[in-house]
């Protein structure tokens, strides 16, 4: 018996268009964001099984940590972005055994709209959340996002989870590129240098 081909180049892969879904070889997946999460959510369990303790996983941004980072005693410190500005970060975060999920435009363009008025958010620039569950806390950055000025408020309801967004004040203090965090209440504890 012939052994399977596993080289992801030449294996065939489905893609979808409105009427139909073909198989191409040698393209990859173009991954969705909740199923990427739950791909890092997997991937920490393997690490687990195999006795990792402590680790740091990011994909495009989203951050599974466990554990500590070294030397021990220090958490994991995780970097949010700027929105306007891609080779600065708005702030560091410090994590153990938790997960992060931005939301925003400034990767993808405008592509979150809120689902009843069908327009993207004006007040707010990214949205970040902080939880036990990268899958959730994706859903809760995008949902956050789309609600605009609101959505911090709606996630500050959310068991476990918090929230930190930047948003497009104008009377932003300028020696911070422009922008101003706001967050919810239980927030703060995540800030590394606070």
């Amino acid at each position: 018996m012939a052994a399977a081909n596993s080289s992801p180049v030449s294996a065939p892969v489905a893609r979808r268009s409105a009427s139909s879904r073909s198989l191409t070889p040698g393209r990859a997946p173009r991954q969705r964001p909740r199923a990427r999460a739950r791909f890092l959510e997997n991937a920490g369990r393997i690490l687990e099984s195999a006795g990792a303790r402590n680790y740091c996983i990011n994909g495009g941004g989203d951050v599974v940590a466990r554990g500590e980072a070294a030397p021990p005693g220090h958490a994991w410190r995780i970097g949010i972005r700027h929105p306007l500005i891609a080779d600065a970060l708005a702030t560091v975060l410090a994590i153990r055994d938790g997960a992060v999920a931005t939301s925003g435009a400034y990767e993808r363009g405008e592509h979150i709209r809120d689902p009843f008025t069908a327009q993207t958010p004006i007040d707010i620039r990214s949205v970040t959340i902080v939880g036990p569950s990268l899958t959730f806390a994706d859903a809760y950055a995008t949902a956050a996002f789309a609600m605009d000025p609101t959505g911090l408020a709606w996630v500050a309801g959310q068991p476990d989870y918090e929230g930190c967004a930047i948003t497009t004040d104008p009377d932003a203090d300028p020696s911070a590129f422009g922008r101003r965090l706001v967050w919810t209440t239980g927030f703060e504890r995540y800030f590394a240098d606070r």
